[in-house]
Protein backbone atom coordinates (compact mmCIF):
# COMPACT_ATOMS: atom_id res chain seq x y z
CA UNK A 1 0.00 0.00 0.00
CA UNK A 2 1.19 3.51 -0.70
CA UNK A 3 1.27 6.53 1.59
CA UNK A 4 -2.19 7.79 0.57
CA UNK A 5 -3.75 4.39 1.22
CA UNK A 6 -2.20 4.21 4.66
CA UNK A 7 -3.42 7.73 5.51
CA UNK A 8 -6.94 6.74 4.40
CA UNK A 9 -6.78 3.59 6.52
CA UNK A 10 -5.55 5.60 9.50
CA UNK A 11 -8.29 8.21 9.00
CA UNK A 12 -10.96 5.51 8.93
CA UNK A 13 -9.50 3.85 12.02
CA UNK A 14 -9.16 7.20 13.79
CA UNK A 15 -12.75 8.14 12.98
CA UNK A 16 -13.98 4.84 14.40
CA UNK A 17 -11.95 5.09 17.62
CA UNK A 18 -12.84 8.78 18.08
CA UNK A 19 -16.54 8.05 17.51
CA UNK A 20 -16.55 5.20 20.01
CA UNK A 21 -14.70 7.37 22.54
CA UNK A 22 -17.12 10.26 22.04
CA UNK A 23 -20.41 8.34 21.97
CA UNK A 24 -19.68 5.32 24.19
CA UNK A 25 -16.73 6.37 26.37
CA UNK A 26 -18.94 7.40 29.27
CA UNK A 27 -20.96 4.16 29.11
CA UNK A 28 -17.78 2.07 28.91
CA UNK A 29 -16.38 3.73 32.03
CA UNK A 30 -13.55 5.57 30.26
CA UNK A 31 -14.90 9.02 29.43
CA UNK A 32 -13.00 11.58 27.41
CA UNK A 33 -11.23 13.98 29.76
CA UNK A 34 -12.20 17.64 29.93
CA UNK A 35 -15.24 19.64 28.92
CA UNK A 36 -16.27 21.49 25.77
CA UNK A 37 -13.22 22.52 23.77
CA UNK A 38 -10.91 20.15 25.69
CA UNK A 39 -13.06 17.19 24.56
CA UNK A 40 -12.93 18.37 20.95
CA UNK A 41 -9.15 18.72 21.11
CA UNK A 42 -8.86 15.24 22.62
CA UNK A 43 -11.08 13.77 19.86
CA UNK A 44 -8.81 15.45 17.27
CA UNK A 45 -5.76 14.00 19.05
CA UNK A 46 -7.30 10.51 18.82
CA UNK A 47 -8.00 10.98 15.12
CA UNK A 48 -4.54 12.33 14.22
CA UNK A 49 -2.74 9.80 16.44
CA UNK A 50 -4.33 7.03 14.41
CA UNK A 51 -3.34 8.66 11.12
CA UNK A 52 0.23 9.25 12.30
CA UNK A 53 0.70 5.66 13.43
CA UNK A 54 -0.83 4.33 10.21
CA UNK A 55 2.16 5.71 8.27
CA UNK A 56 4.70 5.46 11.09
CA UNK A 57 5.96 1.91 10.31
CA UNK A 58 7.16 3.04 6.86
CA UNK A 59 9.58 5.57 8.36
CA UNK A 60 12.09 2.73 8.64
CA UNK A 61 13.24 3.01 5.03
CA UNK A 62 14.60 5.92 3.04
CA UNK A 63 11.88 7.77 1.14
CA UNK A 64 10.63 11.27 0.40
CA UNK A 65 8.03 10.81 3.14
CA UNK A 66 10.74 10.05 5.69
CA UNK A 67 12.82 13.05 4.58
CA UNK A 68 9.87 15.40 4.97
CA UNK A 69 8.88 13.81 8.28
CA UNK A 70 12.31 14.45 9.79
CA UNK A 71 12.42 18.01 8.44
CA UNK A 72 9.06 18.72 10.02
CA UNK A 73 10.15 16.92 13.19
CA UNK A 74 13.19 19.19 13.46
CA UNK A 75 10.96 22.26 13.37
CA UNK A 76 8.53 20.75 15.91
CA UNK A 77 11.38 19.87 18.27
CA UNK A 78 12.78 23.41 18.01
CA UNK A 79 9.39 24.89 18.83
CA UNK A 80 9.00 22.54 21.81
CA UNK A 81 12.47 23.42 23.09
CA UNK A 82 11.71 27.15 22.87
CA UNK A 83 8.47 26.49 24.76
CA UNK A 84 10.53 24.54 27.34
CA UNK A 85 8.47 21.35 26.87
CA UNK A 86 11.43 19.10 27.56
CA UNK A 87 9.46 16.00 28.55
CA UNK A 88 7.48 16.22 25.31
CA UNK A 89 10.71 16.80 23.34
CA UNK A 90 12.14 13.59 24.76
CA UNK A 91 8.98 11.60 23.97
CA UNK A 92 8.79 12.89 20.38
CA UNK A 93 12.50 12.17 19.86
CA UNK A 94 12.13 8.61 21.18
CA UNK A 95 9.11 7.98 18.96
CA UNK A 96 10.96 9.37 15.93
CA UNK A 97 13.99 7.16 16.45
CA UNK A 98 12.17 3.83 16.92
CA UNK A 99 11.51 3.09 13.20
CA UNK A 100 15.15 3.67 12.28
CA UNK A 101 16.33 1.09 14.82
CA UNK A 102 14.82 -1.85 12.93
CA UNK A 103 14.56 -3.17 9.43
CA UNK A 104 11.53 -3.48 7.18
CA UNK A 105 9.36 -6.49 7.98
CA UNK A 106 11.08 -7.03 11.33
CA UNK A 107 10.52 -4.55 14.09
CA UNK A 108 7.95 -2.05 12.84
CA UNK A 109 6.09 -4.46 10.55
CA UNK A 110 5.45 -7.29 13.00
CA UNK A 111 2.18 -7.97 14.78
CA UNK A 112 3.83 -7.79 18.18
CA UNK A 113 5.02 -4.24 17.44
CA UNK A 114 1.36 -3.15 17.40
CA UNK A 115 1.16 -4.00 21.10
CA UNK A 116 4.67 -3.46 22.38
CA UNK A 117 5.75 -0.14 20.84
CA UNK A 118 2.66 1.84 21.90
CA UNK A 119 2.85 0.34 25.39
CA UNK A 120 6.57 1.14 25.57
CA UNK A 121 5.99 4.73 24.49
CA UNK A 122 3.22 5.23 27.03
CA UNK A 123 5.11 3.66 29.92
CA UNK A 124 8.33 5.52 29.18
CA UNK A 125 6.52 8.83 28.86
CA UNK A 126 4.27 8.63 31.91
CA UNK A 127 5.12 5.82 34.31
CA UNK A 128 8.90 6.03 34.53
CA UNK A 129 9.96 9.66 34.50
CA UNK A 130 13.65 10.19 35.06
CA UNK A 131 13.76 11.32 38.68
CA UNK A 132 15.71 10.69 41.85
CA UNK A 133 13.00 8.23 42.83
CA UNK A 134 13.38 6.10 39.69
CA UNK A 135 13.43 2.81 41.59
CA UNK A 136 10.26 3.60 43.56
CA UNK A 137 8.26 4.99 40.64
CA UNK A 138 7.60 1.58 39.08
CA UNK A 139 4.34 0.21 40.45
CA UNK A 140 1.98 -2.22 38.72
CA UNK A 141 -1.14 -0.31 39.78
CA UNK A 142 0.38 2.91 38.48
CA UNK A 143 0.93 1.31 35.07
CA UNK A 144 -2.60 -0.14 34.98
CA UNK A 145 -4.06 3.27 35.86
CA UNK A 146 -1.89 4.81 33.16
CA UNK A 147 -3.32 2.56 30.45
CA UNK A 148 -6.88 3.16 31.65
CA UNK A 149 -6.37 6.95 31.70
CA UNK A 150 -4.92 6.92 28.17
CA UNK A 151 -6.93 4.06 26.66
CA UNK A 152 -8.30 6.07 23.72
CA UNK A 153 -4.93 7.38 22.56
CA UNK A 154 -3.39 3.94 23.10
CA UNK A 155 -6.15 2.31 21.02
CA UNK A 156 -5.77 4.94 18.30
CA UNK A 157 -2.04 4.25 18.19
CA UNK A 158 -2.42 0.47 18.12
CA UNK A 159 -5.29 0.39 15.63
CA UNK A 160 -3.66 2.95 13.33
CA UNK A 161 -0.53 0.78 13.33
CA UNK A 162 -2.62 -2.37 12.80
CA UNK A 163 -4.36 -0.73 9.82
CA UNK A 164 -0.92 -0.24 8.27
CA UNK A 165 -0.07 -3.93 8.65
CA UNK A 166 -3.46 -5.02 7.32
CA UNK A 167 -3.20 -2.77 4.27
CA UNK A 168 0.33 -4.05 3.60
CA UNK A 169 -0.90 -7.64 3.19
CA UNK A 170 -0.21 -9.07 -0.26
CA UNK A 171 -3.91 -9.78 -0.82
CA UNK A 172 -6.49 -8.04 1.33
CA UNK A 173 -10.10 -7.94 0.15
CA UNK A 174 -9.95 -6.03 -3.15
CA UNK A 175 -6.39 -4.76 -2.60
CA UNK A 176 -3.61 -6.51 -4.46
CA UNK A 177 -0.18 -5.36 -3.32
CA UNK A 178 2.89 -6.32 -5.29
CA UNK A 179 5.85 -7.76 -3.39
CA UNK A 180 7.76 -4.49 -3.86
CA UNK A 181 4.75 -2.23 -3.23
CA UNK A 182 6.69 0.28 -1.15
Amino acid sequence: MNFTGHVAGGALTGAIVASIAFYAGEKLGVPIPGDGMEKKIFIAMIFFTSIFFSVYPDLDRPSDMRSWFYRLLFVVLLVLVFRQEYQLVSLVAIIAIIPILGYEETSSHSAISVLLYPAFILVVYKAIPITDEFSTSWQIQKVIDLFVDHVWLWLACMLGWASHLILDQKNFLFIKNESGHY
